[in-house]
Order: C-alpha cells, then sequence, then structure tokens
C-alpha cells in the first residue's frame, strides 16, 4: 500500500500541499506508485502541479476545457500570489477582472477567497503550479511585462513589499533599488530585517554597488542585525560614490548615515569617545527629518552616559530618542527610546519609575498594533527585570520566555543575548542551576559569533561567576578574577559590577577583610554619583560581611541602611538571594529595632519571604504550572489574538493567507503549549500568562 510508507509529517505535509483536494490526493497516490520508500518524503515535498498525473488531470480535465480568453486571464494573472479585479486587469490589460474571478469561482475553477468580501482571492497551489509552469512554458518572453504591471499596481495601492517582490520576479533591478531605498525604513522600524536582507541579496552586487543610498540601507540591516564585519565595506561602497558626484543635500545625509552607523559600532566596541565624536558630526550632517538615523545620536550618548555613571543625563538624552520617534511616528525608536530610559532607571535604583515607562511603552505598543514586533520584545524582558527584583518569579518568568518566543522573527543578537542573561537572572533566582547555566550558554554562543556590548559581555562572565558560586566551585570563580582581573577597565558601571562579583568571590573564600575593603571602596563610588541600586547591594553584602566578623552593630547599621533605601522601590531578590545568613540578620534586626523604625515592617516582610531553602517566595511555588516549557512562537501568537477576536479556523486561515489545516495545526499547538483543552481554556491560560 502507498499509505504504508508515509510517515505523520508526509501526510500532514501532502494535506497542505492539496490543500484537501480529494483528486489531488487521488493523484498523489497515483505518484507514489513504485517509489522506494527512501524517496517518498522527499517526492511529498516536491508535489506540485507539475508531476505527471496531475499535469495531466489539470490540463485535460480544467484547462483546455476553458474558451481561449479564460485560457489567457489565467495565464496571465498566475504570475500573482493573490488577485483581485482591478489588480488582474492591470496585468491582463482587460476591465471585466472582478467579473471574471466571480465566474471562476462559482465554476468551482481551483480560486479560494482570502476574504468574506470576496474582494481578494488565490488559486488553489497545484493549479497555480501548473498554470505558471504553463506560462513559462509557452510565454517566457510575457513575464517581465506581466511582473511590471503587477509592480505599478501595488506601488500605487502603496504595498511596497509586494511591489519588490514583483519588481524582482521581473528581473527588473533598478526599479526594485529603487523601491527597497525608499521603504527600506519602514521595514527596518517594523523589524522586518529578514525581509530587508532577503530582498537586498536578491540584487547583482553591480546595482548594490552603484546605489549609496542602497549600500546604506543595507548597512543599516546589517547593523542592526550584528553583523557588523558587512558593515563597513558597504559604507565605504558608499562613501567612494558620493565622492564621484558634486556635494548634495542627499550626500551629505548618506555622510551622516555613514558617521552614525560608525558611532552604533563605536559603542559596540566600547570606545566612547570615538563614538560620542561621531555622534557629534553625524548631527551636522544628517538631513533634518531622518528621524531614525538621528535616534542613534541620543542613543549613543544615552550609553555612554549611563556607562559612566551620569544615570540624569543618560535619561535626558534617551528623552529626545523618544521625541524624535514621536516626531516621526516611529513606534520601535519611542519603545527603544523609553525601555533604555527605564533601564538606566532600574539601574539607578527607581525600580518603580522604570516600571511607570515600561508599562506606558506596553500599551503604547498595543494601542498601535506593535505589540508582537520582534523588535519591541525587550520592552517586556525590561517589565520582568523589575518584576523579578520585587520577587515576583512567576511573572517575570512567564514575560520572559514569551519574549524569547516573539524574538525569533527580529534577528538582533544584542536583544535576544539581553533576554537570555535575565532567563538565567531568573533561573539563578529559582535555583534552577541547570537552567541558568542553559541560558548562560545560549548568551556564550552570541557573544562569541556576534561583537556585543560590553556590559552584556561582562554581565555574561559575572553570573557564570555567581553561579560557580552558588554551586561551590570556588576554583573556577577564582580563575574568572585571575583573568578578569576586576575593575581594572571599562565604565564605572562595569568596573563596579565586577567589582561587587569580586566582593562576593572573597566572601565565599572566607576573605572577608578583602571583601570588605572592596565594598567600602565601592560604596564610596556609588554614593558620589548617586546610584542606589548598587549601594543597596553593596550594604547587604557589607552586612553580611560584618555579620560573619561578629560585628554584629555595624552589621545591623549597614542593613538598616539598606533597607531603608530598599523599601520605597520595592528591592527584594538583593535580600533574598543572601540566604541563612541574612535571614538570621533580619532576625537579629527585629528584634533589635522598634516597631516605629522605617525598615522594621519591612524586615518583617521579607523575613515572611523566607522558606525553607531561603531563597524563594511562596509566590515562585504557588503555580508549578504557570511557565511555559515551550514558549509561543511570533505566529503562535498572532493565531492566539485572533481566536481572543472570535475568528473561526477558517477565518484565522483567510486573514493569514495560509489553509485550514495550517491554521488548525496553530491553534492545536497553542492549545499543547498553554496546557489547554479548548479554545475557551487556551484563552483563560492565556489570560493568566499575560499573552493577551
Amino acid at each position: 500500500m502507498v499509505g504504508a510508507a508515509l510517515s505523520a509529517s508526509d501526510v500532514t505535509n501532502l494535506l497542505t500541499r492539496t490543500e484537501g483536494w480529494v483528486a489531488g490526493l487521488h493523484l498523489a497516490a497515483l505518484s507514489l506508485l513504485g517509489r522506494p520508500a527512501q524517496s517518498v518524503s522527499d517526492f511529498v515535498r516536491a508535489f506540485s502541479g507539475s508531476h505527471r498525473y496531475v499535469l495531466d488531470y489539470l490540463v485535460e480535465e480544467v484547462l483546455n476545457r476553458q474558451p481561449p480568453g479564460v485560457q489567457d486571464f489565467l495565464l496571465r494573472t498566475s504570475i500573482l500570489d493573490r488577485l483581485c479585479g482591478s489588480l488582474c486587469d492591470a496585468v491582463t490589460g482587460g476591465r471585466d477582472g472582478h467579473v471574471t474571478l466571480e465566474r471562476l469561482e462559482k465554476a468551482n475553477l481551483f480560486l479560494v477567497p482570502m476574504d468574506d468580501e470576496r474582494r481578494w482571492y488565490r488559486y488553489h497551489r497545484l493549479f497555480a503550479d501548473l498554470l505558471r509552469a504553463r506560462m513559462q512554458q509557452e510565454r517566457p518572453d510575457e513575464q517581465a511585462k506581466l511582473h511590471a504591471a503587477a509592480a505599478d499596481w501595488f506601488e500605487r495601492a502603496g504595498l511596497a513589499s509586494d511591489a519588490v517582490s514583483h519588481a524582482l520576479a521581473g528581473g527588473d533591478h533598478e526599479r526594485a533599488a529603487a523601491l527597497i531605498e525608499q521603504h527600506s525604513t519602514d521595514l527596518l522600524t517594523r523589524g522586518e530585517l529578514t525581509t530587508l536582507l532577503s530582498w537586498v541579496r536578491a540584487l547583482p552586487t553591480s546595482v548594490v554597488d552603484a546605489r549609496p543610498a542602497l549600500c546604506i540601507s543595507l548597512a543599516w540591516a546589517h547593523t542592526f542585525a550584528g553583523q557588523t564585519a558587512r558593515v563597513e565595506p558597504l559604507l565605504e561602497k558608499a562613501a567612494a560614490q558620493i565622492q564621484l558626484h558634486a556635494p548634495s543635500a542627499a550626500a551629505r545625509d548618506i555622510l551622516g548615515n555613514i558617521d552614525c552607523m560608525r558611532a552604533f559600532i563605536a559603542t559596540l566596541r566600547g570606545d566612547t569617545a570615538r563614538a560620542l565624536d561621531l555622534a557629534a558630526r553625524a548631527d551636522r550632517l544628517l538631513a533634518p527629518d531622518s528621524f531614525m538615523q538621528r535616534s542613534v545620536i541620543p542613543y549613543t550618548q544615552g550609553i555612554a552616559y549611563r556607562g559612566d555613571g551620569r544615570f540624569d543625563e543618560s535619561a535626558a538624552a534617551f528623552a529626545e530618542m523618544v521625541r524624535l520617534g514621536e516626531a516621526a511616528g516611529n513606534i520601535w525608536t519611542i519603545s527603544v527610546g523609553w525601555y533604555e530610559m527605564a533601564t538606566t532607571r532600574r539601574l539607578q535604583g527607581r525600580l518603580r519609575e522604570a516600571m511607570g515607562i515600561l508599562q506606558m511603552t506596553q500599551r503604547l505598543a498595543t494601542e498601535q498594533g506593535a505589540r508582537h514586533f520582534g523588535s519591541l520584545a525587550k520592552v517586556d524582558v525590561g517589565v520582568s527585570e523589575v518584576l523579578r527584583e520585587q520577587n515576583h518569579l512567576d511573572a517575570a518568568a512567564r514575560l520572559v520566555t514569551n519574549s524569547l518566543g516573539v524574538m525569533e522573527s527580529w534577528v538582533s543578537p544584542f536583544d535576544l543575548m539581553l533576554a537570555y542573561l535575565s532567563l538565567a537572572q531568573l533561573r539563578f533566582a529559582q535555583r534552577d542551576w541547570v537552567a541558568a547555566s542553559a541560558a548562560l550558554e545560549k548568551a556564550d554562543e552570541i557573544r562569541h559569533t556576534h561583537i556585543v556590548f560590553p556590559r552584556l559581555s561582562s554581565l555574561t562572565d559575572i553570573w557564570h561567576t555567581r553561579l560557580a558560586l552558588a554551586q561551590g566551585h570556588l576554583q573556577e570563580a577564582e580563575a574568572w578574577v585571575q583573568t578578569t582581573q576586576p575593575g581594572t577597565r571599562g565604565p564605572v558601571i562595569i568596573q563596579t559590577a565586577e567589582l561587587i562579583t569580586l566582593a562576593r568571590v572573597r566572601l565565599a573564600q572566607g576573605n572577608l577583610t578583602a571583601a570588605l575593603q572592596v565594598l567600602e571602596m565601592q560604596e564610596s563610588v556609588t554614593r558620589e554619583i548617586d546610584w542606589t541600586g548598587a549601594l543597596i547591594e553593596i550594604l547587604a553584602l557589607q552586612s553580611v560581611a560584618l555579620h560573619t566578623l561578629s560585628q554584629t552593630s555595624r552589621a545591623l547599621a549597614a542593613l538598616h541602611e539598606s533597607l531603608r533605601l530598599a523599601e520605597p522601590e520595592g528591592f527584594m531578590r538583593v535580600f533574598l538571594q543572601e540566604g541563612e545568613t541574612m535571614r538570621h540578620l533580619l532576625q537579629l534586626g527585629l528584634r533589635e529595632w522598634t516597631a516605629s523604625e522605617a525598615p522594621f515592617a519591612y524586615a518583617q516582610h521579607l523575613f515572611r519571604c523566607f522558606d525553607a531553602s531561603s531563597t524563594q517566595s511562596p509566590e515562585s511555588t504557588a503555580h508549578p504550572g504557570s511557565v511555559l516549557v515551550e514558549p509561543l512562537s511570533s505566529r503562535e501568537i498572532e493565531v492566539l489574538r485572533l481566536i481572543a477576536a472570535g475568528l473561526t479556523n477558517q477565518e484565522i486561515a483567510d486573514h493569514l493567507y495560509i489553509s485550514v489545516r495550517t491554521a488548525k495545526k496553530h491553534v492545536q499547538n497553542i492549545n499543547s503549549k498553554l496546557d489547554a483543552h479548548s479554545r475557551t481554556h487556551a484563552l483563560a491560560r492565556a489570560r493568566e500568562l499575560n499573552l493577551l
């Protein structure tokens, strides 16, 4: 039997390809007769309207029975992935496209409606394969003209993506290049890096090299994709082309773009002085309305100021980035600006302000229909960072794991590394050393293949060391000290983070005096620059070291100040992570302090949060099934939202231009991942997990 050689995936692929067409399944079965078992899967994947039985049937039973005019219409419009009346008229030169489509549908001529209004249609996949094969065989010289007409129509309709696709399919590379130049910024801001890169790769190198604006567009895509090695050659080609022409406003703008990208890459490399110089020069060259490019200038400044501990100047720079995003109506620039400002405030110790900024950004993205953009998923990571510190571990886990699923459509290594580092810290807080190590390994993979921000690389090493200490691997921790020489290079926030970790290593080794020396030095630094977030941790560690030295009075004084600073912002993990020693210190403080003292109630709250392992809060064990084992993909989240809107599987398929069977498969995957037994149950679980 034919079916004996078909695997479950083969059957699924065949059903998808034939779209449930019974005759098509029968023809596929005939085509499989006599094939060796090992070649069946390859055949199924390649099965199309060009296979002999399918071709014979469609030609003899369908195509040849149509009047010549209908045959001509079918062949000409076969170049289209979707059809509407006016588009068909543009391609065929006729005037009755909509009427013809209605007739074809009534005749059951392999035409599939894509919306309830019957405005858009598409051909059955196998039928489309046949028509295109026949068109290529009989009228190869006509296809370029037909694609050009389709590109014209889509461009007039404001559908740039389709216009570019048809220009490329028709071999009109110059037109495709012009369209890509015109719309590249929109693609970048929507996070469609993969689309932009695939378009440009479809162009001959000579076309790209001769167009400085196209070189710039491609260079921006590579910059945000972390493919920095490919950027400089493109910038040099663009600059060389500029030198061939007389100076102009457009040429100055391209030179400004070049300086912007070089400033960003200098920031990546940790060369903040060069980055700031290049950003200042770009500011003088860029056109006033080059808002996205101009936003890189305050971004570069904000990163540099934050690294130096100039937190208010950093926040002001990111506020300027937001202003530029608002001027351009660009949700990506706005969201990144708010995210970075929130990160600055979070590091500074202002958790509640950071959370307010991030939640406002989430609402704004939702209002603009951009919440599912992979490029904005870092905002949810930022929220999870605050939630983790405030000990809402389950909620933090849901957000960061979901963010990783959404980011699959966004190829930024910086954002992915940020998410994996956040996940590692979360698993560390949950004492899941294996999962924490796995997340750090993902971060390692990224930094070994891309240039990443120095702070991200430093954080990866720090959490490897923290994990080693938690597991008692003191030799591994000391090896990091010897290799890194903490505090000897980089901006102040990197040096301080490394030196706090050095103090942790010395504490674990029992060298309390050395640990206190490091902490006292960093206490002075953090007080000088008003870095409350780091100061809270330093004071907490000092209290642990002093208590171990039996200097109880000094230990409680340090803890008292740390709690006083922490309470208004809800810091908790910084204390809970210190385990039994901190639990005992809190107990001593509750005996020592009066109920009227500011930290007393907060110390009581923290003391109650210690469980048997001295690390987790009650919340982190209350809902064992509330964290997704496997995150939903961006497409599954899109389907989930359509389910929430009340759409049927057929309506979801039409909306997303997929088959009903594919839509059903997405729904099944969603139910499986959410551990739900129905649509209603899935929606309830999704709302519980903040996925909607």
